[in-house]
């Protein structure tokens, strides 16, 4: 497929000048780069409320544009402190223990375009703690006393539980949904603890990584091939590789060697660049450049950080302040604190959340598709209140009936002008071509623009799809939906 060149300096100088060719610029601008994405984007924070206070939990709400509190959702009679959220931002998980009555665990569900709990899941252990969801946000997986619960969300029924039996300090989804990652440890740092490895697919146990020392949380790198985990005691953080799962760097030093004030939970920069770890005890945020794994900064915050989520955008870090009852919002560019947003009490988990906006045109123009190839063909139009279109740096996500292919933020290459983007390579062992641009000239460019997208795939399992079939294109948190004929 080709896509024209619809910019040039002498073409823009043709068409506009002065007041209005700045005017032009900055709806291109808005349209094809989504410079800032926080406008949708809400930051979840489950407020502790002081354990053995017999207070129940709360959830605090977060505009990222005005960072302020929108919202609080009470968590009744329950006791939670960690969050997770759906990749496509529709729901954000969180999992805790009742305060009274017989012993309980639940699981709350928390639709994000009303903030209010939609669900409660029970059934499925005790003690539950850390939380994690696949790519695709079909499957919830919670940590509970005995293991690994696996939860189908489209039901929110329990699958399965990967049975552990060790108390599970972090939990991780691979960002193509293969593997999950659990951190174990004994919590007080007497006995080493490991790094467990889940297949997703059979929810089986396949490898055990030692020599972590004893994980209070662990993060995937962007491109899948490095796993982070802090470890309390030592203070330090440990570099597994997934391809291996042997530890290839660390110890990392961060933070005191005593369990109590060690490293916490940690979080990646978009491109991978930098890791960034709470380390409670200090009351910081170190930044570990990945090129040399050495800290290269550290960031002072407020008391007993706890936990961290970056912005869709990679702009800025969120981090709870558990003994100061605020969110401390981090610069990623400036390495420095530039708001601080009170809270509920005792804040420790917190996770991102952008909101949908559904295109507001979403058309297939061809789809080809045999047992093991597809080609698809077709355009959408940003919707109202859409925060921009900017593949290369954003996910995409292409779904064909029950066949998903997820292609991880940083993948597409843009042409010089940032008009079209291009993806070729390996996803989940299907080879692939994808495009994503525009054709109009520029006399003709709306400050919201019709995009055009082509995927050529081989070696994809279509066999299971029969028409009419359900088409699907997410771009960070733009998507559309159409059911069509397949030929």
């Amino acid at each position: 497929m080709s896509f024209a060149r619809v910019r040039s300096s002498q073409g823009l100088g043709r068409i506009v000048c002065g007041f209005m060719r700045v005017l032009f610029l900055s709806l291109l601008l808005a349209a094809f780069t989504g410079i800032s994405l926080h406008a949708q984007t809400r930051a979840y924070v489950v407020n502790l409320n002081s354990a053995g206070t017999a207070k129940p939990s709360s959830i605090s709400v977060i505009d990222i544009g005005a960072n302020t509190v929108i919202a609080t959702i009470p968590i009744p009679d329950f006791e939670a402190a960690f969050i997770a959220a759906a990749p496509d931002g529709k729901h954000v998980y969180t999992a805790g223990q009742n305060l009274s009555g017989p012993s309980e665990g639940k699981v709350f569900v928390i639709d994000t375009s009303t903030n209010t709990v939609v669900a409660q899941i029970g059934g499925i252990g005790f003690l539950l703690s850390q939380l994690a969801v696949s790519p695709d946000s079909k499957t919830l997986y919670v940590a509970t006393s005995g293991g690994v619960a696996a939860i189908d969300t489209s039901t929110n029924n329990l699958i399965t539980v990967t049975s552990i039996g060790r108390s599970i300090t972090g939990l991780a989804v691979a960002p193509n949904g293969a593997r999950v990652y659990a951190a174990v440890a004994d919590l007080v740092g007497t006995a080493p603890g490991d790094l467990i490895v889940i297949d997703a697919a059979t929810h089986a146990i396949v490898a055990t990584v030692g020599g972590v020392g004893d994980p209070r949380g662990d993060a995937i790198s962007p491109n899948g091939k490095l796993v982070y985990s802090s470890s309390a005691g030592p203070g330090a953080v440990f570099v597994t590789s997934a391809a291996s799962n042997t530890v290839v760097a660390g110890p990392i030093p961060v933070g005191s060697s005593n369990p109590l004030f060690g490293p916490s939970r940690l979080a990646f920069s978009l491109d991978g660049a930098f890791v960034y770890v709470a380390i409670p005890g200090q009351n910081t945020v170190a930044v570990i450049a990945t090129s040399s794994n050495t800290v290269t900064k550290l960031i002072p915050v407020e008391s007993s950080p706890q936990d961290l989520a970056l912005t869709p955008d990679g702009a800025f870090v969120y981090v709870t302040n558990a003994g100061f009852n605020t969110v401390s919002a981090i610069s990623t560019a400036t390495n420095s604190v530039t708001s601080l947003i009170p809270v509920g009490s005792v804040p420790i988990g917190i996770a991102m959340a952008t909101l949908t906006t559904p295109f507001s045109e979403f058309k297939i123009k061809d789809l080809d598709m045999d047992r093991r190839n597809f080609t698809v063909a077709g355009s959408f139009t940003p919707g109202a209140g859409s925060s921009g279109i900017n593949p290369a740096k954003q996910e995409v996500v292409l779904t064909i009936g029950d066949f998903t292919l997820i292609i991880p933020a940083g993948s597409f290459k843009p042409d010089h002008d940032n008009d079209n983007f291009r993806f070729k390579g390996r996803v989940k062992g299907v080879e692939m071509e994808f495009q994503i641009g525009n054709e109009r000239e520029p006399e003709r460019r709306e400050s919201v623009a019709e995009f055009k997208f082509r995927v050529e795939a081989r070696e994809a399992d279509m066999s299971r799809q029969s028409n009419p079939v359900t088409v699907s294109l997410k771009i960070g948190n733009n998507e559309g939906t159409t059911l069509v004929n397949a030929h």
